[in-house]
């Protein structure tokens, strides 16, 4: 399959970034560097197995760079849209409030951040998916 026109110079990307098992409280669980310039439109939380959301033991998931968190996803179930995975089936993260955060530059380097809170159970095998457009 030939590469798809540029749209104004810019294009789609997707990446996943597989996540292990987890039981510490605060964990890296993934990392990404970027090759390009880019914005970042979503993130998606798979789950293998599945975990059910709690509103004081529970996790949460995020995709950083440095300080800067540029979307999560949490199982606490008091968070409206977030708490519950079922297995095998995606679900969108929030992305950062402050729309600079979704913009990376070229070499940056992405982490995925699991933090857990109080006494939730371990986290299952996940994946995170990235979505987004270079710029």
């Amino acid at each position: 399959m030939g590469r798809r026109d540029n749209l104004f110079l810019k294009e789609d990307f997707e990446f996943t970034i597989p996540l292990d098992p987890v039981d510490a409280t605060t964990t890296i669980a993934g990392v990404a560097k970027m090759r390009r310039a880019c914005r970042i439109d979503s993130v998606e939380l798979v789950s293998a197995a599945g975990f059910t959301g709690h509103a004081s033991n529970h996790w949460t998931v995020a995709l950083k760079c440095s300080t800067e968190t540029i979307g999560s996803y949490t199982t606490d179930s008091d968070t409206a849209g977030q708490g519950t995975l079922a297995a095998g089936v995606p679900k969108t993260g929030a992305l950062s409030a402050t729309d600079s955060d979704a913009v990376r530059a070229a070499g940056d380097v992405l982490d995925v951040v699991l933090t857990k809170a109080a006494s939730a159970t371990a986290f299952p095998s996940s994946k995170l998916i990235v979505k987004g457009r270079t710029v």
